[in-house]
């Protein structure tokens, strides 16, 4: 999904009946819904305090490319505090620069509950999705409780696996690439500022299924030509 490999995006929330949008960064929680974490200050969060209606729009960033020529995703549904323990270890692993402030009072983590989108990915290519067409709801439960230690896992013993997948399989260059989230369909990554995805040839909805498919990237990193 066009959201796991999105850092931020524009966040549109309703005020007196009209759209209010404002830039946001963004997580995903297993599943694929987005994280966020807001200030009761913000404009946006008064205004979902007084309805919870809203849209994220998602864009790729894709160098040299023209913007309306690019992949962009409306998401719509409900946004809701949440205190879940594994929402906020997500969104900081994703936006790390976040625990500056994410304990201040004013601060609480929200996830939206996606009930449609509206995807673009180019001149032409327009579709409505429902949520569980978009979402690895069903698939993502089995992570769940394996989340940590996988992450673990690959930081700790597949360190040089994982910088050969993210070389030859992403196309970034470097070494000390760590993970930072999993979900079914892939992993997500960062070094240092900059972020990468790996995603799976299909859904791992569990431990073992999560380790095969790994394993699968490792083979195919090997297989690839070096740069």
């Amino acid at each position: 999904m066009l959201l796991r490999r999105c850092e931020r995006g524009a966040l549109a929330t309703l005020l007196s009946g009209a759209p209010y949008a404002s830039l946001v960064l963004l997580a995903a929680d297993l599943d694929g819904s987005p994280l966020l974490l807001l200030s009761d200050l913000a404009q946006a969060t008064r205004n979902l305090k007084a309805d919870l209606r809203a849209s994220i729009l998602v864009s790729a960033t894709e160098t040299g490319r023209d913007p309306l020529d690019s992949p962009r995703l409306t998401l719509l549904g409900r946004v809701q505090a949440t205190s879940e323990p594994r929402h906020r270890q997500r969104y900081l692993a994703r936006q790390p620069q976040s625990a500056l402030y994410a304990d201040f009072g004013d601060f609480h983590f929200y996830r939206m509950a996606v009930e449609r989108a509206h995807y673009v990915g180019g001149f032409g290519k327009i579709a409505w999705i429902e949520a569980a067409d978009l979402l690895t709801a069903d698939s993502a439960q089995g992570l769940a409780g394996a989340e940590a230690v996988l992450a673990e896992w690959i930081n700790r013993e597949r360190r040089a696996e994982l910088d050969l997948c993210v070389n030859r399989l992403a196309g970034r260059g470097g070494a000390g690439w760590q993970v930072t989230g999993i979900d079914p369909d892939g992993i997500d990554l960062r070094r240092a500022d900059d972020i990468a995805r790996l995603d799976f040839a299909a859904p791992a909805p569990t431990d073992e299924a999560f380790r095969a498919a790994f394993a699968d990237l490792a083979a195919a990193a090997h297989r690839a030509p070096a740069d």
